[in-house]
């Protein structure tokens, strides 16, 4: 477990990733037990070690070079990748800032076809999307004679959006 680490580690320094986005203190060890039919107890095997490697990467070209190596150097369970973006907060500010604008704009035609015009905002309320799941994409017909599995990840698209509930007092014409 330690070597395959130990690999895991020289591969992130390898690409170049940042120490301070890779995360290797996940250890859990359990006891591995077998049933004896015999004498009808639970006879220790040994331990089960395991190590989680958690690696942030923010240049995801790397991305299906760091999950192809991850497994050749001995990961043997690799998770999904989940992209978000340093911008979310900023990202998320912007669609509240759009969703409001909306909201406005559909309030006014609403209020110009009842023949009245729109007033102060009665209450506002917003929510953002939560963080983005992964999108994948299936690798594009042309990807089938890539030399290498690498190329066949894309990390497609992340969408930030925000909901927006506003009321508005209505002034009769």
């Amino acid at each position: 477990v330690t070597a395959a680490v130990d690999r895991l580690l020289a591969l992130t320094r390898e690409l170049g990733i940042d120490p301070k986005h890779v995360n290797a203190t996940g250890l859990q060890v359990q006891p591995d037990y077998t049933w004896d039919q015999q004498t009808r107890k639970q006879e220790l095997l040994g331990y089960v070690v395991s190590r989680q490697v958690e690696v942030e990467l923010r240049d995801l070209d790397k991305l299906g070079t760091l999950m192809e190596r991850a497994v050749s150097a001995g990961a043997n369970q690799v998770g999904g990748a989940a992209l978000d973006s340093t911008r979310r907060k900023e990202l998320e500010r912007q669609a509240m800032t759009l969703a409001v604008q909306d909201a406005r704009l559909n309030a006014e035609t609403l209020a110009r076809a009842a023949g009245a015009e729109l007033g102060a905002v009665r209450t506002l309320n917003a929510s953002s999307s939560p963080p983005p799941m992964p999108m994948y994409r299936m690798a594009a017909a042309e990807m089938a004679d890539a030399r290498s599995p690498e190329a066949t990840y894309q990390a497609g698209d992340m969408t930030f959006s925000a909901q927006v509930s506003a009321a508005y007092e209505l002034i009769a014409r």
